[in-house]
């Protein structure tokens, strides 16, 4: 069976799930990007399994180049986004964490 065409419509899909996660992250909505991250593993072990001893034509490895090369921009771009409210969640959550120290030592 010629897994090529499986192959390619998967990087479509992983193409297509980052392009829907980073829409997601650019709108705020962090817990559907974080959802759709998810679809993407599941999209990247799938082609892990299929790719192992799979051979791909020209065309369908220029393909796959073009796929990877905008998913890597699209994961870029939304790591981007993701690091300032990262480190804005990393902050509260030591300001709780003092909070909670203050509160136990103090009894407040």
């Amino acid at each position: 069976m010629d897994a090529q065409p499986r192959i390619l419509t998967l990087y479509a899909q992983l193409e297509a799930a980052h392009r829907q996660a980073l829409d997601r992250a650019r709108l705020g909505n962090w817990d559907e990007a974080a959802a759709i991250g998810g679809t993407a593993q599941s999209i990247i072990s799938k082609l892990t399994a299929l790719e192992a001893g799979a051979t791909l034509s020209a065309a369908g490895l220029r393909e796959k180049k073009e796929r990877i090369e905008r998913t890597l921009g699209l994961v870029t771009e939304l790591r981007g986004l993701a690091e300032p409210a990262r480190a804005e969640t990393a902050a509260q959550l030591s300001e709780n964490a003092l909070r909670g120290r203050i509160s136990n030592s103090y009894g407040v």
